[in-house]
């Protein structure tokens, strides 16, 4: 659906059986900007300063609480990356400072993985969480990505971009070190015949 700004303002009516994930796109001749909105019961606000702002529903609330905690993790990145930088350029980089800003980086993306894990385990049950599922699933261990599937219905499993991660998951387990690995046939490079 489209609608027009007038006056700052817009109005989108209608009624949402379940609650669905859309994206929100705002633009004009200087950009673009999108972003993802729950439809659900209620009264949704958005508002736009150089970022949305979406509140007025539980998983609304919700997504802009983990938007908020996500962008601090974000400048923590970002600093953590620029006095990096900064030390490489200035050549006053040594070991210490690079195992110090090591650790603290590895520290700040633990920080970043758990909140998209738990954000994703607790929303797995709706379409948004299911969506972030499917965008990020590989910053997740294989036993993280197991956990969350095992909470997924059938027919999430089923559709094609989370069959692929399903289907990667249990071909790293087939070859995980201790099983059994299947017979095969090749050539060798002179050609000739080899069983494994």
């Amino acid at each position: 659906d489209s609608t027009n700004i007038v006056n700052g303002e817009f109005t989108i009516k209608g009624r949402a059986a379940k609650p669905t994930l859309r994206f929100l796109t705002l633009e004009n001749q200087e950009n673009r900007d999108r972003t993802m909105v729950m439809v659900e019961p209620g009264m949704i606000n958005i508002t736009y300063d150089s970022t949305f702002h979406i509140s007025g529903s539980a998983l609304n609330e919700k997504f802009a609480d983990f938007n908020r905690k996500q962008r601090e993790v974000n400048i923590k990145i970002r600093s953590l990356s620029d006095q990096y930088n900064e030390a490489m350029v200035d050549e006053t980089m040594s070991e210490e400072l690079d195992a110090e800003l090591t650790s603290a980086y590895e520290k700040v993306a633990e920080e970043a993985k758990t909140l998209n894990y738990n954000f994703i385990k607790d929303n797995i049950d709706n379409e948004l969480g299911q969506y972030l599922f499917m965008t990020s699933s590989e910053m997740f261990d294989a036993e993280q990505q197991k956990e969350i599937l095992e909470m997924t219905r059938e027919d999430y499993k089923a559709k094609k971009n989370i069959k692929r991660i399903v289907d990667r998951l249990e071909a790293s387990e087939a070859v995980a070190i201790g099983n059994k690995f299947v017979d095969f046939t090749m050539k060798n490079p002179e050609g000739e015949y080899v069983s494994l």
